[in-house]
């Protein structure tokens, strides 16, 4: 803190008006009570003259010093002064018939101590000296015209006494101001540093989203049709470095992360922690989506943790203003939105558009109908046929939900799908598709119809430690089913939780189920899970499988995909198979199953039991042929 010394404040009416109101009225109401009783004893022992002054005084000066400030203080601080004027000049007056009468040599020496306090006390110190000064001068005068009661030498006698109350009103006061001052300066430190809290992040410092809000509403409140957009940075793997390396090393590389976004945003953009490993930018940029770049290569270039070097991950959502929003608030929302579609789809920057947002009219009209549709039946299972490559036969299907709309028609997945995920409904619906696939399992079974079927499960279902149990339940009658069903899980969808989804996948294998690892090779940590999970078959991507005939590297990761499973005892399904060429290609590769729209789009029971039993027939009379 700032020391104080001996100087004085600056500003000597530093004191806020309603608490000099209340000082005067304190002062006062012992001033007058006091003044009345002395008049009435001033009155009784003959001193009328005084006794008259002093009921003046008292009516016509100090009452309206008590009256006029309390009353108009919210008005003018005009008044307030001339209050405290009157206090001093009532007082004054009284000092001096005092001594012109005789009064100070019995009670009325109380009143020799009071005009020094009242000068140094309203006044302050310096204007106190000229009140101080000016009350010796009228006094000199005063006394000269109306004499007094005392002699001379009675008077240089008093003086002394006089002088020694002015000198401890002095010290008292000085005191008095010099600590408020100290007092003031600490209010003022304490409250600079609650406000700093208030509007920063305690641990990195940076701003936090208040003042992220306050900054960018100042930037749009004078805005001159120059561009500013709102952009939001997440790393992607933060829980699982918190969990391998600690809450402190975590927090260490949120420092880390902190200095290079403050570097990157140097004096011509605003930056902030949000929460936890979110972190945005106010950017003025002509070209924000470069800048947006470049921010994500900095930020993902390694970090020195612990004397290891940690290479992350980055999303980045945009919104730009005004396309995307008018209000700093809404910037954030939609870039927030835009950051969590950049998760979804593993493309980074993501500029926010309106068919991204989770809350437009459509999708909070369509979460309102989802949970009455599972209720109401209208969710249909179609399939979509796996083929043996080696054959071509239909020997497998994989289970996805449809939403037959009573009033829309075909709903497509991508659009409730998300919606089930993010409001709770997923776990119902998944219920619900594994009932439908045991009890068409079942059936399938009693026709003598060998598909097997796969059923996709979500990171709610592989964290959720009794889904087991519940899919037990619903085994019960149908036990032959569970040896040709396949619950197929993403290897994202045990990366947050890697521990409980391990042990709720083991439990599954245990009822009998076969577990099939979905879109493998996109993952972080393909090979340490198939250590140690109890994994019957992979499905390689269709990122590779698309252009695997045109890009030798893509080739080159499902060949090597096949071989490994194989070395493994797995089954190896590829995904995204478009073209006979392709098929034909990935039949050489020795890759066992295909699925993709070159061998059958997904279909009802009824179209898939047709197929098949098409397929069955032409085999049959081949083999009678031959």
């Amino acid at each position: 803190m700032k020391q104080v010394g001996l100087r004085l404040p600056e500003n000597e009416y530093a004191v806020p008006i309603p608490q000099r109101v209340a000082q005067l009225k304190v002062i006062l109401s012992i001033i007058m009570p006091v003044l009345a009783l002395m008049g009435l004893l001033n009155y009784a022992q003959g001193h009328r003259e005084l006794a008259l002054v002093e009921a003046v005084v008292m009516l016509l000066v100090f009452l309206p010093a008590l009256l006029v400030p309390s009353a108009t203080m919210l008005k003018d601080e005009l008044y307030l002064n001339l209050g405290e004027l009157l206090l001093l000049t009532g007082s004054a007056v009284i000092f001096i018939m005092l001594i012109h009468d005789g009064g100070i040599s019995g009670t009325g020496m109380l009143w020799v101590p009071i005009f020094a306090f009242e000068a140094f006390y309203f006044r302050g110190i310096r204007r106190g000296w000229y009140w101080i000064i000016g009350f010796g001068i009228g006094t000199i005068i005063a006394l000269s015209v109306l004499g007094s009661y005392y002699s001379n030498e009675e008077l240089w006698m008093f003086l002394p006494a006089f002088g020694f109350y002015i000198l401890l009103a002095y010290l008292t006061n000085r005191y008095r101001l010099l600590n408020a001052r100290r007092l003031d300066e600490k209010v003022r430190e304490r409250t600079a540093r609650l406000e700093h809290l208030a509007m920063h992040d305690s641990l990195t410092d940076l701003p936090n989203r208040t003042a992220l809000i306050h900054h960018t509403q100042k930037l749009i409140d004078h805005n001159d049709g120059s561009p500013l957009s709102i952009v939001i940075i997440n790393c992607s793997r933060f829980q699982e470095i918190n969990n391998l390396l600690g809450h402190e090393n975590g927090d260490m590389m949120l420092k880390q992360m902190a200095n290079r976004l403050q570097a990157f945003a140097g004096d011509h953009m605003f930056a902030a922690r949000l929460a936890g490993d979110e972190f945005a930018i106010a950017l003025q940029s002509e070209d924000e989506l470069s800048d947006a770049i470049a921010l994500r290569e900095l930020m993902e270039e390694p970090y020195s943790i612990s004397h290891d070097h940690i290479e992350i991950e980055t999303r980045i959502g945009l919104a730009r203003y005004p396309q995307h929003g008018k209000t700093p608030e809404e910037l954030l929302r939609h870039a927030d939105i835009a950051l969590r579609t950049a998760k979804t789809i593993k493309k980074s920057p993501m500029i926010y558009s309106d068919d991204q947002n989770p809350y437009s009219i459509r999708r909070l009209e369509l979460f309102g109908q989802l949970r009455n549709a599972i209720r109401n039946h209208e969710l249909v299972l179609y399939f979509q046929p796996k083929v043996n490559l080696a054959s071509g036969r239909i020997v497998a299907a994989e289970a996805l939900v449809r939403w037959m709309h009573p009033h829309e028609g075909m709903v497509a997945p991508g659009e409730f799908i998300g919606i089930a995920e993010e409001t709770g409904l997923m776990r119902p619906m998944t219920q619900w598709i594994i009932q439908q696939a045991i009890a068409q399992q079942s059936q399938w079974i009693a026709q003598d119809i060998e598909i097997s079927i796969g059923v996709n499960l979500s990171m709610l279902d592989l964290t959720d430690p009794s889904f087991p149990a519940s899919i037990k339940h619903q085994l019960i009658g149908h036990q032959a089913v569970k040896k040709l069903m396949t619950l197929e899980i993403t290897e994202s969808a045990f990366m947050n939780f890697p521990d409980i989804a391990l042990k709720v996948i083991r439990e599954l294998a245990e009822l009998g189920f076969r577990i099939s690892i979905d879109d493998y090779g996109t993952g972080y940590s393909s090979l340490s899970y198939l250590q140690n999970m109890p994994v019957d078959e992979l499905k390689i991507d269709q990122s590779f499988v698309f252009n695997m005939l045109e890009n030798p590297k893509s080739e080159a990761i499902v060949r090597s995909t096949i071989e490994l499973a194989h070395n493994l005892d797995l089954e190896v399904v590829a995904e995204g198979i478009e073209t006979p060429a392709a098929a034909a290609r990935l039949k050489e590769l020795g890759c066992d199953l295909g699925q993709g729209f070159g061998l059958g789009r997904p279909m009802p029971a009824d179209d898939l039991e047709k197929l098949y039993r098409k397929q069955q027939h032409s085999r049959e009379v081949r083999h009678e042929q031959a």
